[in-house]
């Protein structure tokens, strides 16, 4: 399309092709264009600067070309308006014709022609260069001279364009304005009768249809003093199109497939000698992996060919070939696509180009097939069947797992055979677009100015952006340039130190800082003091609503794709003279108007975290879900956090606060919930009275009978929970009940029987996922892992978009040592619950054997920053590295603990770490030392003590530690397993089968983190 500078004129027709004309033509308006329009008489709005008489679009579909007429009569009215006279037309001397009719100004009843005396200047330029883009366009420009206030300008030109690669294809549109403007406005399409071309028009154009006239169609819609077509707000464009007629010479969507087709099949042809070909084989000398050599020749294609718009000569549409796109090093999307496929091919990885919009393209499966319908072509290939979109033009795609997602909705593959418009799923983020972390240490007190300490993290496009803007300047001016960022971030903040780094693999920049900030502290010291924490607040969302005459049926358009993510640490100062600190917050999970948010708290040990996240979740909602916005909202925690001081009345009693939580519940839901996370703390006795409760309100309640039995096992042993299994399974057969019972008698000896029972109830239950996956749950268990694999995958063909089944897989495949295919399930999990830390956790594990350390460190850090909340993360990376023989790092990850550590916990922790890499075995003894010196009646701490003694070899003394550890807690598994282990190494086999046999009675894992490090039987 071209647009004059005082006209806006729709002739949507692609583009390019034989040589046009370079000059400006002048002569009459061809015989088919029809007289314009008759002005209304209706004079402008009071104040307007310029009056329409008319505008006048036609467009004629030819056996030798497609021309595109425009015209126009506009009056002056004040002097603002006189940039009228400024007149320019746009073309490409490439494929099209530019011919001016007439150019005259009215005045007074006379007729001023301005051609008769002034011409178009042709001037050669690139409009959009700096958007690396070479199209060869000219422009025509023509300054009107004498141009007076009161004066009518009339012009009139034609544009004729020959395009050998669409052909008979011809396509575009014409449109009316949309808003409420006097005077006449028509828009005619004329085709000969012996041509095929569909048209479309919007339904607020009313009853339009063609009518014959001698050897042609002609469409023609004239509208006189326009009222405005109301728009929809907030709606997708599809709603939102007004006054559109569209034309199309393709029969269908295969129809355009077919005619792209062969342009990049000829184009991504090699030469024999091509040195594509050398690079292709250079990459298959590294890796025989066909994902790894996709991402290879992906990067080859970004980081080695530039970002060149091509619409030169017959460039619009066709490809440069691969040859010629690696011999320039340039290329737009057209040459780099052809190349990608070129050395996909050369590497044995099945691909096609793949025709999108990058605008997303909403509404085109509503609309004709034309191929203008798509601005953008990239490469898609399926590789361990997963869909990957390679794009060319992007940069810095170095892991192809974490491309983004897609933002456009539709997509038309090049292929042979039937072709049909794909729709493309809108995938949410997985991982945070952005997430702030701020620490604040005001553990001096509240009169001194706080420690702070921040990170800002950015993926994608921006990370890359961040990246390449900040590598351009000096370490001096980084600084500079960092300190003010967060000096504008956090005004209350002085950064004395800040630090940028970029991951290259996860396309993450990372921006940090330390400094001092004085608080503004409100209350004072009599009443309390408060603060608050903007940073985890929420503003309510807004209701959606729209005027009356719009279309209240239509959807709404959300921010999608987003998701950021932020979070605050307070280290709070000593809780003295009564004081004590509290915060003044509600956890959030809301899903409003398609957006999830999300906050969770957690205050102890004087240290406050809070983290709140905003997810974007689909491109649009329904009007009925946008109606509910604003009652949800209503109810939305928007008010702004805050922590304070308060008083603590009386004297408080050390003592557990559950037994009166559990008391008050009354949801057995709720009740159950309480009771596992009881009883994962070990707290068995308030578990117990925490599922009995349950039972009380709502009787033979699964979930808590099966929480029952298990923690009376642990309470009582395996013959009462036997009993109490088989008293219940006698009132309700539940299959959930049924598994742990056979895995109970296996574990009590009855292998056979247990067996059987077990797989009974698999064949009982083939078709519930719920069931198959428990059956695998108990495989995992007795680690029967092929077995464990079989419930797996039978609860995944019933229901594939479960996320924990996906993770139960992943954890089978990988003690099979089927590690890449645990990575994949994996993704898949975190794909379907992005939110969920446990994913990251157990990518970071598939990662880890895959000997991708470096990944799986960084899937944990995303964990931890996605929920400092939880402890498991620190615990995790310790693992990973010392597994990774990185036993001293693993180890320092506590030595940030020391200093306060008031229990022993650090102490233990860095020296259980220690003893299992087999590192520093005298920092290991004195750190144990002092954690049971510290908390001396802790068997966990007895236990690390005794593994340092079995590590250097005092065997003795071993055995000493862990017989202190079993007399205070009796049925602590891991002392049981190394006292058995200590003892086989003194030569005591049958005490120490003994002891490792009452270990894995008691947990069938006992000893597994042992084995690890290397301590086995």
């Amino acid at each position: 399309m071209r647009v004059w500078s005082i006209a806006a004129a729709i002739l949507a027709a692609a583009g390019s092709a034989q040589a046009g004309s370079r000059t400006v033509l002048y002569g009459p308006a061809p015989s088919w264009v029809a007289p314009p329009p008759a002005p209304t008489g209706t004079a402008a709005p009071e104040g307007a600067a310029v009056q329409v008489l008319y505008t006048d679009t036609q467009t004629r579909i030819g056996a030798d070309g497609d021309e595109f007429y425009t015209a126009y009569r506009m009056k002056i009215l004040k002097p603002e308006a006189l940039s009228i006279g400024n007149v320019s037309a746009v073309w490409n001397p490439s494929s099209d014709d530019l011919k001016v009719h007439k150019l005259r100004i009215l005045r007074d009843g006379r007729e001023i022609d301005i051609l008769a005396k002034t011409k178009f200047t042709v001037l050669q330029r690139e409009n959009s260069l700096e958007m690396s883009t070479l199209s060869g366009d000219l422009t025509a420009t023509l300054q009107a001279p004498g141009l007076q206030v009161g004066d009518e300008v009339e012009f009139a030109a034609t544009t004729k364009r020959r395009d050998p690669t669409l052909g008979e294809h011809s396509q575009g549109g014409m449109a009316l304005p949309a808003t409420e403007m006097a005077g006449a406005y028509r828009m005619r399409l004329t085709w000969p009768k012996g041509r095929n071309l569909a048209w479309r028009a919007t339904t607020d154009l009313g009853a339009v249809k063609p009518v014959e006239r001698g050897d042609d169609y002609v469409l023609d819609v004239e509208m006189r003093d326009l009222k405005s077509a109301i728009a929809t707000d907030g709606a997708p464009l599809r709603y939102n199109l007004r006054r559109l007629v569209q034309f199309s010479g393709f029969a269908d969507w295969t129809d355009v497939s077919h005619l792209m087709l062969p342009l990049y099949e000829e184009a991504s042809v090699l030469a024999p000698s091509s040195p594509i070909k050398a690079e292709a084989a250079r990459i298959a000398a590294t890796t025989a992996d066909p994902l790894a050599r996709a991402t290879a020749a992906l990067a080859l294609v970004q980081e080695r060919i530039r970002y060149v718009f091509v619409g030169l000569d017959d460039g619009a549409y066709r490809p440069a070939a691969a040859d010629e796109t690696w011999k320039r090093r340039f290329g737009d999307c057209k040459g780099k696509t052809a190349l990608l496929l070129a050395l996909l091919r050369e590497l044995g990885v099945p691909a096609e180009a793949v025709l999108v919009n990058s605008e997303g393209g909403d509404g085109i499966n509503e609309r004709l097939p034309i191929a203008a319908a798509f601005d953008h072509v990239l490469v898609r290939a399926v590789i361990g069947g997963r869909t990957y979109w390679l794009d060319g033009t992007r940069m810095g795609d170095s892991d192809l797992n974490r491309l983004p997602e897609p933002t456009f909705r539709w997509a038309l593959p090049l292929r042979a055979g039937e072709v049909k418009l794909e729709p493309v799923a809108a995938v949410p983020p997985v991982l945070a677009d952005g997430a702030m972390a701020l620490t604040i240490d005001i553990s001096r007190g509240v009169d001194k100015p706080a420690r702070v300490s921040g990170e800002q993290i950015f993926r994608g496009d921006a990370a890359f952006g961040f990246k390449t803007g900040l590598s351009q300047l000096t370490k001096d001016d980084a600084e500079r340039k960092l300190k003010a960022y967060w000096a504008q971030s956090y005004t209350w903040v002085d950064p004395e130190t800040v630090a940028w780094r970029y991951d290259e693999k996860q396309n993450m920049a990372t921006l940090t800082f330390e400094g001092e900030g004085e608080m503004e502290w409100e209350g004072d010291a009599k009443d309390g003091r408060y603060y608050y924490l903007n940073i985890v607040g929420f503003a309510a969302p807004a209701p959606m609503r729209r005027p009356r005459e719009q279309d209240q049926t239509a959807p709404w358009l959300t921010d999608f794709p987003s998701y950021d993510r932020w979070s605050v640490t307070v280290r709070l100062p000593p809780e003295t003279d009564g004081w004590k600190w509290g915060y003044a917050m509600e956890p959030i999970d809301a899903l409003i108007g398609g957006v999830a948010y999300q906050r969770q708290i957690h205050m102890s040990d004087g240290v406050l975290r809070a983290v709140t996240s905003r997810r974007t979740l689909a491109p649009e909602i329904s009007a009925e879900e946008a109606k509910l916005v604003g009652k949800q909202a209503a109810k939305f925690d928007d008010q702004v956090p805050r922590i304070y001081q308060y008083k603590a009345e009386g004297k408080e009693e050390a003592k557990s606060p559950w037994p009166a939580a559990i008391a008050k519940a009354t949801d057995g839901s709720t009740l159950v919930g309480i009771g596992d996370y009881l009883a994962a703390t070990g707290d068995d006795a308030n578990a117990m009275l925490a599922y009995d409760r349950a039972l009380a309100v709502s009787p033979g309640f699964r979930m808590a009978v099966r929480g029952k039995a298990e923690t009376l096992r642990r309470q009582s042993g395996d013959a009462k929970a036997l009993a109490y299994m088989d008293a219940t399974l006698k009132q309700d057969d539940d299959p959930g009940l049924a598994l742990k019972r056979g895995a109970l008698l296996i574990r009590g000896g009855k292998t056979e029987q247990g067996q059987a029972a077990i797989e009974a109830v698999y064949a009982a239950n083939a078709d519930d996922a719920e069931t198959l996956g428990a059956y695998s749950d108990v495989m995992f268990g007795l680690k029967r892992y092929d077995r464990a694999l079989v419930g797996a995958d039978a609860a995944i063909k019933l229901e594939p978009g479960k996320a924990s089944l996906h993770r139960r897989r992943g954890a089978v495949l990988g003690e099979l040592g089927r590690n890449t295919e645990a990575l994949a399930e994996f993704d898949a999990s975190l794909r379907l619950e992005p939110t969920e830390p446990v994913n990251l956790y157990g990518r970071a594990e598939a990662l880890r054997r895959l000997g991708r350390v470096d990944e799986a460190l960084a899937d944990l850090d995303e964990a931890d920053r996605m929920s400092p909340l939880q402890s498991s993360a620190r615990g995790m990376r310790e693992r990973l590295l010392r597994l990774s023989g990185r036993g001293a790092e693993a180890a320092a990850l506590y030595d940030t603990q020391i200093a306060s550590d008031t229990d022993g916990s650090a102490y233990n922790n860095r020296c259980w770490s220690l003893a299992l890499a087999n590192i520093e075995l005298g920092k290991a003894e004195a750190d144990c030392a002092e954690a049971v010196k510290r908390s001396p009646k802790a068997s966990g701490f007895w236990d690390s003590y005794a593994l340092v003694a079995l590590r250097d070899g005092r065997l003795d003394e071993a055995v000493r530690r862990y017989d202190q550890a079993l007399k205070i807690e009796a049925k602590q598994s891991s002392s049981l397993y190394g006292r058995g282990l200590t003892k086989l190494r003194k030569g005591d086999e049958a005490g120490g089968r003994g002891d490792i046999a009452a270990a894995q009675a008691l947990n069938p894992y006992a000893g597994d983190e042992m084995a690890e490090a290397g301590l086995k039987p």
